[in-house]
C-alpha cells in the first residue's frame, strides 16, 4: 500500500479578525460626498466597537504585527466604502489617519453638523403616529432618529 502523504499545517500567531461584520453597518460614501458627516460619525463608532479608535489618530505600529495587520484590514474595509470617483484622489494614502484627514479637508464642514442636528431634532419632535397599526414603524423611526443624533454627538434622553 502506498504511504499517505502527511501535509504540513502552518499556523499563524495572528488572530483572525473578521471586520466585515462591523463594517457592514457603514453605508458607502456618496459619490459627491454629501453623506460624509453621517458616514464619518458611523465610522468613528465602528472604530470604537473594534477597539481601534487609535487607528484614526496614530500611524500603524510596524513593530506589532497584530496591530499593523488590524490597521491594514481597517483601511481596506474603509476604502471599500469609498466610491472610485472619490478614492482616486487619495489612492496614495496608506494610513487611515492620512485618508480621513484628506477626506475631512475636502468634505467636512463643522457648520453642517449643526444644521443636520437641528433638522434631525426637529423631525424627532414633530414625528406623529396617526395610525395605531403602524406603531412599530413609528417606534423604529423614532429610534433611528435618536441614533442619528447620538452618532452626531447630540444624544437625546429616553
Amino acid at each position: 500500500m502506498a504511504k499517505a502523504k502527511q501535509s504540513r499545517v502552518v499556523t499563524s500567531t495572528l488572530p483572525v479578525v473578521n471586520l466585515s461584520f462591523d463594517f457592514n453597518g457603514l453605508p458607502p460614501l456618496a459619490g459627491d460626498g454629501s453623506n460624509y458627516h453621517i458616514w464619518r460619525a458611523r465610522l468613528q463608532h465602528i472604530l470604537r466597537a473594534c477597539n481601534a479608535i487609535d487607528s484614526r489618530t496614530n500611524p500603524p505600529d510596524s513593530k506589532n504585527p497584530n496591530k499593523y495587520l488590524m490597521h491594514s484590514r481597517i483601511v481596506s474595509e474603509v476604502v471599500r466604502k469609498i466610491p472610485d470617483s472619490i478614492f482616486s484622489k487619495y489612492i496614495d494614502e496608506l494610513t487611515l489617519r492620512g485618508l480621513l484627514d484628506r477626506l475631512d479637508n475636502d468634505y467636512y464642514t463643522p457648520a453642517l453638523d449643526s444644521a443636520i442636528k437641528a433638522w434631525t431634532r426637529e423631525r424627532l419632535f414633530k414625528l406623529q403616529c396617526d395610525d395605531e397599526k403602524n406603531i412599530h414603524q413609528h417606534l423604529d423611526e423614532l429610534e433611528c432618529l435618536r441614533n442619528h443624533l447620538k452618532e452626531l454627538g447630540s444624544p437625546v434622553g429616553e
